[in-house]
């Protein structure tokens, strides 16, 4: 963990390594760790084609869980869908570990995909306007009012929390608590831009499936050099890519290339429990540790993962979990 610079707000903790610094995390966080049965219902969700899902001003929602229960918002990174991006954690708190995470599953997932993003999706119309990150974010909000959710929780990814961090700037009086993984909140670097819409943009257009140079990309935005070095995660990526229509997942890259620096407006989300996660060899990083100035440090608690990405749930979903557990617990936001 690195030091704090003088004069930095930030309220962080180290990720625990073992249950003795778990114990330490969770004194110097003064929560109480309790450890509820795992709900049954954790046991019983399966997420596959029969989950309802519904097309909502565009975006395709997926439905896991008790509506009845307190509603989390998903939305997923570029190059991503929902079941690429959250599938593996959640099978993970689900199935795997269902003690690690029970609270997760005390709420009703509402998996939110951008256009043309879902399995079997088909090319969006070429005369179809190409949206903004901040058009995204309203279109999130009419997902919102459609099923009249209030008080929502927020897990985004990567692009996913740069969409979900607008719409809580623009209707935080529906949104109880942020969760963050690998935000930028800041402008696309030339760099970025470069690589994005030009390095590869160009190759992609025209394309129905997307190529090498493509893919290396994302992996390189993803993952650690230890991860991208791995046969299985690369074959992992390229399955789900190559299940997506190209020209639609270049859409919403480009949105996220061409996003604006919103660091200045963050203090409107004095009052909103965040939670930011970051890998520490995620390429977002630096950008992400930028805005922590200006967040209120009485509702921000930051997370930096050792040797992950900008998917640090992937990466080591044992540590995220334990985290967002503790979080959520904490923050008395699910019980």
């Amino acid at each position: 963990m690195a030091d704090l610079e003088d004069g930095e707000r930030r309220s962080s903790v180290g990720i625990p390594r073992n249950e003795s610094d778990l114990e330490v995390f969770v004194a110097a966080e003064g929560v109480e760790e309790q450890m509820p049965e795992p709900s049954s219902a954790a046991h019983a969700l399966r997420w596959d084609t029969k989950q309802p899902n519904e097309e909502i001003a565009g975006l395709h929602v997926t439905i896991v869980g008790d509506r009845n229960k307190p509603a989390l918002i998903t939305f997923h990174d570029i190059g991503m869908n929902a079941l690429s991006c959250f599938r593996k954690f959640l099978a993970y708190c689900a199935f795997d570990h269902p003690q690690e995470c029970p609270q997760l599953f005390h709420t009703c997932q509402y998996h939110i995909e951008a256009s043309g993003h879902h399995q079997l999706a088909q090319q969006i119309a070429k005369d179809s306007a190409w949206p903004t990150l901040d058009q995204i974010a309203e279109k999130v909000n009419e997902v919102v009012t459609h099923f009249g959710l209030k008080n929502v929780m927020c897990f985004g990814v990567g692009a996913g929390a740069e969409v979900l961090v607008r719409f809580t700037l623009a209707h935080r009086e529906k949104v109880r608590s942020l969760l963050m993984v690998s935000p930028s909140l800041c402008a696309a670097s030339y760099y970025e831009r470069w690589c994005f819409q030009i390095g590869a943009g160009y190759k992609w257009l025209g394309s129905s499936s997307l190529p090498p140079d493509a893919k290396r990309l994302l992996l390189v935005r993803w993952f650690s050099e230890q991860r991208i070095e791995s046969k299985h995660y690369e074959e992992t990526v390229s399955i789900d890519l190559d299940g997506m229509q190209a020209e639609n997942v270049m859409r919403f890259v480009y949105a996220n290339a061409m996003r604006a620096d919103v660091r200045h407006l963050l203090p409107k989300l004095d009052g909103i429990k965040t939670l930011l996660v970051l890998g520490k060899d995620s390429w977002m990083y630096d950008e992400a540790i930028s805005a922590i100035p200006s967040l209120s440090p009485e509702d921000l608690t930051t997370i930096e993962i050792p040797h992950a990405g900008a998917l640090p749930h992937i990466d080591q979903p044992e540590n995220l979990a334990r985290v967002v557990k503790l979080y959520l617990q904490g923050h008395s936001i699910v019980s």
